[in-house]
């Protein structure tokens, strides 16, 4: 007798249905994970690629500021295969209005000979632009300093600038304002006293430049003239901090690129320290810190201080701004003084070259990015004892 046919439970064709439908369920089952598994596979690629497109959304395009026209900047970026540029017009003779970036090469540099607002442009294909909007100062050309009752000229590049001089102790017969033409593009002075002279470059619609120019007497019997004075000799030779050795972690001996040698323009500058005594007083602790009070490290540090306040030009940028609050005076000794006295009373430099930054990694305990992208000057090394000591200089990168 065959099962299921008394009566008893289920007929056969029924067992067949079920066995059908839970053979057809077990197929959709596995269906349904073949199709979870297939959407996260997919999701995974497209996550992928959305996270390479997240990161070029976030393509960077950094390009230096506060420039005037002649003057050259640079543009960086921070991938591979990434097109920067630039307007043609107003680009000086040399420069290539773009670039495709590549491993070890991911700036471009560009001068422009007239001043106005430029944009750059960051763009790789089938990825977002990115840009950036450069202000092209007017161009002034005025010297550091000057003696009182000498003339001096400012000059601009651009036809239609009015250059705008200090009328405060300014001599008879000379102007306070002229625009400059085809024929003429300068102003000149001379000032009966020791001043601050504020020169102004304006013209309608374009970005205006300011620069300062110190008067200071140089007939003085208390001060000698030393603005030609230099104590070192950079050498031809000259080399920043070599790289870092993965061994160790320290930099090789004398085996960095060959780098900038003396500036032919630069010229040293007397400086009013302000403040008084106790304004000196500051000046001279934060030489000392910076220094370890050895001479020619102190000329280097002060140096450094004086370019840095010229060079942001405002006579009333306070020099003595820095991390370290609690300087010390017991420092000071005569190494400081004198170098405070041949910098900013007699107008002497340790090198020909304008110093901006100092730094040290032996001391700091490790290589900075941000010192060691700036254009290298000089190093100097010497031993306190037995302990070796290191200061290099740095200038501003173009």
């Amino acid at each position: 007798m065959k099962l299921f046919e008394n009566g008893v439970g289920r007929p056969t064709n029924e067992i067949k249905k079920l066995r059908m439908g839970l053979i057809l369920s077990t197929i959709s089952i596995i269906i349904s994970v073949l199709v979870v598994l297939t959407s996260i596979i997919i999701l995974n690629i497209n996550t992928s690629k959305l996270k390479g497109i997240s990161v070029l959304r976030e393509l960077e395009l950094v390009c230096a500021s506060n420039k005037e026209a002649g003057e050259s900047f640079i543009c960086s970026t921070n991938q591979t295969g990434v097109r920067i540029s630039g307007p043609k017009a107003g680009l000086a003779k040399g420069y290539t209005p773009s670039f495709k970036t590549k491993k070890g090469a991911l700036t471009k540099t560009f001068k422009y000979t007239k001043a106005g607002n430029i944009i750059i442009t960051a763009s790789k294909v089938g990825y977002d632009t990115v840009t950036q909007k450069v202000k092209i100062k007017l161009n002034i050309s005025c010297p550091y300093s000057n003696g009182v009752g000498e003339q001096f000229t400012c000059t601009t590049n651009e036809v239609g600038v009015k250059l705008t001089i200090s009328k405060d102790g300014l001599s008879k017969g000379y102007f306070t304002s002229f625009v400059s033409k085809s024929n003429n593009k300068s102003i000149k002075a001379k000032y009966t006293k020791e001043t601050v002279v504020k020169v102004t470059a304006t013209k309608s619609n374009y970005p205006s430049n300011t620069k300062y120019v110190l008067i200071t007497s140089k007939t003085s019997s208390n001060s000698k003239d030393k603005t030609n004075e230099f104590l070192i000799n950079i050498p031809s030779n000259n080399r920043e901090p070599g790289e870092m050795t993965k061994e160790n972690g320290q930099a090789s001996s004398g085996l960095g690129r060959k780098t900038t040698g003396i500036d032919p323009e630069y010229k040293g500058s007397v400086w009013k320290i302000d403040g008084g005594k106790e304004g000196r007083k500051k000046l001279e602790a934060l030489i000392a810190h910076e220094s370890s009070s050895n001479y020619i490290s102190c000329v280097l540090i002060a140096q450094q201080v004086r370019d840095y306040m010229m060079y942001r030009d405002t006579p009333t940028h306070d020099p003595y701004e820095h991390p370290f609050t609690n300087l010390s005076y017991d420092k000071i000794n005569d190494n400081v003084k004198k170098a405070v006295e041949y910098v900013f009373d007699e107008g002497g430099s340790a090198i020909q070259h304008r110093i901006y930054y100092n730094y040290s990694y032996l001391v700091s305990g490790g290589r900075s990015k941000f010192f060691e992208s700036q254009k290298f000057v000089y190093k100097y090394e010497w031993y306190s004892g037995a302990k070796k000591r290191q200061i290099c200089m740095y200038d501003i990168k173009d």
